[in-house]
C-alpha cells in the first residue's frame, strides 16, 4: 500500500481542476461555497464532526455524555484527534453565516500539527488564523460568535454533508484556490496517479502550442497524435494517458 508521504507527494503536483478531470463518478466530488481562506494547499485524511442547530435539550444531552467536561465535547474531541495527516470536516447543517469556530480553539490544530480545516460554515478571528500553519477553507468569516449560539458539534467520525458533498472518515480531502475535491481512501492513489499525468500532459500541450504557434484549439483536448507524442516522452503507453 502506497504511503501517506508518497501520496501527498503526487497531490502537491496536482490541481482541482486536474484531480476533477480524471475522477468524475457519478457523485458530486467538489464542494460548492466553500473557498480557501490562506495560501497553502490542503491535502489530508478526513476527521469529520456534524454540527447541529442549537437547541438546549441537546446541549443537555451532550454535556451528560461528556461527563459535563469540556474536553470530553465531540468538538474538543474532534480537535484531539486531527494531527499530522488529518484534515478536520465541519458539516454546518447549513449554516453558512453561522461561525464554526475561532482561532483560540482551533490552536488545537496548529498544537497538534493538522493538515487544515474545511467547513461549509464561516469562521472568526481572522487575524488569528493568519499565524497558523495549516491550509484553512470555509465559506467566510464573520465576527459572530456561532457555537452554542446557532450550531452545537453533535456527532464526532460519521458521514457528512459539507459543501453539498459527502465526506466520510478516512476520505482524502484535496484544496487549492479553485476548490475543494474529495476522493475515497481506497481510490486515492489511482486518482492521484492520474491527475498527476494530466498536470503534465497539459504542460506538454501548452508547451506544444507556443513553440508550434498553433491555435489552442488544435491541440487541446488533446488529439490522439499530442496524446501519442506525449506518452512517447513520458516512457508510457498511449491508454495510461488521461
Amino acid at each position: 500500500m502506497i504511503s501517506f508521504d508518497e501520496l501527498k507527494k503526487m497531490a502537491s503536483e496536482c490541481t482541482s481542476a486536474s484531480i476533477a478531470d480524471v475522477y468524475d463518478p457519478p457523485h458530486k466530488v467538489h464542494m460548492d461555497e466553500v473557498f480557501q481562506q490562506n495560501a497553502q494547499q490542503l491535502f489530508g485524511q478526513a476527521v469529520t464532526l456534524r454540527s447541529l442547530p442549537q437547541r438546549g435539550d441537546l446541549m443537555t444531552d451532550l454535556g451528560v455524555q461528556a461527563g459535563n467536561r469540556n474536553s470530553n465535547w465531540p468538538f474538543e474531541k474532534a480537535l484531539g484527534l486531527t494531527g499530522p495527516g488529518k484534515v478536520l470536516v465541519i458539516d454546518a447543517s447549513g449554516y453558512s453565516g453561522a461561525a464554526v469556530g475561532g482561532d483560540v480553539k482551533f490552536t488545537g490544530l496548529q498544537a497538534n500539527g493538522a493538515e487544515g480545516l474545511v467547513t461549509d460554515g464561516s469562521l472568526r478571528d481572522h487575524e488569528g488564523f493568519a499565524k497558523f500553519d495549516f491550509a484553512c477553507f470555509a465559506a467566510g468569516w464573520t465576527p459572530q460568535s456561532g457555537t452554542a449560539r446557532h450550531l452545537i458539534g453533535a456527532d464526532l467520525n460519521v458521514p457528512v454533508s459539507c459543501g453539498r458533498v459527502l465526506v466520510r472518515p478516512g476520505d482524502y480531502v484535496f484544496g487549492d484556490a479553485t476548490g475543494v475535491v474529495v476522493i475515497p481512501e481506497a481510490e486515492a492513489e489511482t486518482v492521484f496517479r492520474r491527475a498527476v499525468l494530466k498536470e503534465r500532459l497539459n504542460d506538454y500541450v501548452k508547451r506544444r502550442i507556443m513553440a508550434d504557434g498553433v491555435n489552442p484549439g488544435e491541440y487541446y483536448p488533446a488529439p490522439p497524435h499530442i496524446k501519442q507524442s506525449f506518452a512517447q516522452e513520458q516512457g508510457i503507453v498511449v491508454e495510461d494517458v488521461p
